[in-house]
């Protein structure tokens, strides 16, 4: 199905009933998946990659910034990683 999402026009989105029958994935995993995507106006990214948000992913994530941080937003230009990878523990 085509479906789309703000200047992505033409990419191919997996609906979202498509993308729970195919992963066979909880609630959770769901929920990011589609808020990822939503944020980067594009398709899931792979494990660990830096990605760029869309104007809107931007504007989504400086409003949930304001809402859960006193702290000052420190500007548009970042950078989006669903999955991060940590480093081993030292302990």
């Amino acid at each position: 199905m085509r479906v789309n999402f703000g200047s992505n026009v033409g990419h191919e989105f997996e609906t979202p009933p498509q993308l729970i029958s195919r992963l066979k994935i909880g609630r959770e995993e769901f929920l990011q998946r589609l808020i990822t995507s939503l944020i980067l106006d594009g398709p899931y990214p792979r494990w660990n990659s830096h990605s760029t948000p869309s104007s809107l992913g931007t504007r989504f994530l400086r409003s949930l910034h304001q809402l859960s941080f006193d702290t000052g937003w420190e500007g548009d230009d970042i950078t989006f990683v669903d999955e991060l990878e940590l480093l081993g523990r030292s302990d």
